[in-house]
Formats: C-alpha cells, structure tokens, sequence
C-alpha cells in the first residue's frame, strides 16, 4: 500500500487536500458490513483529493451506495475509466482501477464524479508486486 485517504477523518482528508464541498453533519455516516465498520461522508456525487500513486498500481475505493449508477474517475485530469464504472445498489462495497502508466509515480489528482449520490468510506493506492 502507497497511500490512504479515510474519509471523514479530519487528518486525513487535511494531509490529501480534500475538497469537502457541499456537505452536512447529517451525511457523516458509520458503515457496517460483517463485522466491519468504516465512517463516511454521505450524499457525494464529487470527490477531489490527492494520493500518492504508481505507475502501473492499482486505486481502490470503499462505498456504499443506495442505488445503481455509475462512477467516473480522472488522476492528474486524465480519465482512468474510458467507460463510466457501474455500481450497484449495496453496504460495503470495494472495486479497484488500474493506475495507467501514463500517469506516472507520485502525488497525483484524484476526481471522482458520479451520477447517483454514494457514501464515500476509504481510498487506498497500491503499487504491483511482480
């Protein structure tokens, strides 16, 4: 693992430029799926934030979402979804992207824009191990 942005911790979305935006203390939000829990932030159809990424890695995403749409995600301005990823409707869920080499290694940009309101719980970026 490169890096972690855990939203709606405070540190944490402070040491990633987290761009709040529209929000409320009503869509702080605790998540539980199995025994797991993680805290959110609700109602968010935008996210803009840094992470630390490689070249080649691989950029996960916890979510829930209360029903199907479909998510977009650019790093540095550059979509790393050619088609719009579908989600559906659910607790708990997690999909990873691969991190092209175009982007290269480093801090980069991260915009996720949806088309249906999602809780956003966590980000981690991870590099490949051959």
């Amino acid at each position: 693992m490169l890096d972690e942005l855990d939203v709606a911790d405070l540190e944490s979305e402070a040491a990633h430029g987290y761009v709040l935006g529209p929000a409320s203390a009503r869509d702080n939000v605790v998540e539980a799926r199995g025994g797991r829990f993680d805290g959110g932030r609700g109602q968010r159809t935008r996210e803009d934030f840094r992470l630390n990424l490689a070249s080649n890695g691989l950029l996960a995403v916890r979510f829930s979402a209360a029903g199907a749409g479909h998510v977009g995600i650019s790093v540095s301005g550059r979509r790393v979804t050619p088609e719009p990823h579908r989600v559906d409707a659910g607790n708990f869920q997690e999909f990873a992207l691969d991190v092209p080499s175009s982007v290269g290694t480093g801090p980069g940009r991260i915009v996720l824009e949806s088309d249906q309101p999602l809780t956003l719980l966590h980000y981690w970026s991870f590099g490949r191990v051959l």
